[in-house]
């Protein structure tokens, strides 16, 4: 099966300031109440885009970055499952299926 890479799809350039210096995220999660993953299913559609059922995607600038920990922290319990990956420098990302590029754009964090 043919994969897409996504070497050189971000770039990260290190000598930027900390204040525009992007980062791919990757958040993945195993919560078993319905209401809990719902509410973050939500949290994370605001921050980036879901690739697999309870993984998403996002690009993120440093501060968007704490802001999505500060909003996941508050939605989980002792019960959950959460690992949020921060991602620069030399990331290298293959996929396989439909799952589709990331792309770096604007979104809006509520």
């Amino acid at each position: 099966m043919e994969y897409e890479e996504m070497e050189d799809y971000f770039i990260f350039d290190e000598n930027q300031p900390e204040f525009y210096k992007k980062f791919l995220v990757v958040v993945i999660y195993d919560i078993t109440d319905d209401k809990r993953r719902n509410k973050m299913s939500k949290t994370l559609k605001a921050f980036g885009f879901r690739v697999q059922r309870s993984s998403f995607e996002c690009v993120l600038t440093g501060s968007e970055y704490n802001k999505l920990v500060k909003k996941v922290e508050r939605i989980i319990t002792g019960d959950d499952l959460l690992r949020i990956y921060k991602l620069a420098g030399n990331t290298q990302v293959k996929t396989w299926g439909r799952i589709g590029m990331t792309e770096d754009e604007e979104v809006i964090i509520i």
